[in-house]
């Protein structure tokens, strides 16, 4: 991604969605159920919490023991749906996805290839 900086600015040039209602949250320590892996978007895998939730999870995040994993750090999922036009602040990038923060406070992942980085 070119010169992506924490803090700089984009504008949303595809709108996305949220596809997720009730995303995976989970806190460093956290026992999880490893899934498949993304091969859109390589670098995460599908991982259930004990609290019921699903999603999304960076590979990076979490350790893996045969079917069971642990969350290496603290982690939530929530997409953040987002209108062309709009102005995103990029605060990080993992695997193809932003996570972003709204000028009202919102924020979530978003697919890196929704966005062009503003100079």
């Amino acid at each position: 991604m070119p010169d992506f900086k924490p803090g700089c600015r984009a504008e949303v040039k595809l709108a996305y969605q949220a596809v997720y209602a009730q995303p995976i949250q989970m806190r460093a320590g956290d026992s999880l159920v490893p899934g498949r892996e993304d091969t859109q978007y390589p670098g995460w895998i599908w991982c259930s919490h004990p609290s019921g939730r699903s999603g999304w999870t960076p590979l990076a995040y979490i350790s893996i023991h045969g079917a069971t994993a642990t969350a290496l750090t603290d982690y939530d999922a929530s997409e953040l749906t987002a209108a062309a036009g709009e102005v995103l602040t990029l605060l990080s990038l993992l695997n193809g996805w932003y996570w972003a923060e709204k000028t009202d406070g919102s924020a979530g992942w978003i697919p890196a290839e929704h966005v062009t980085l503003k100079s």
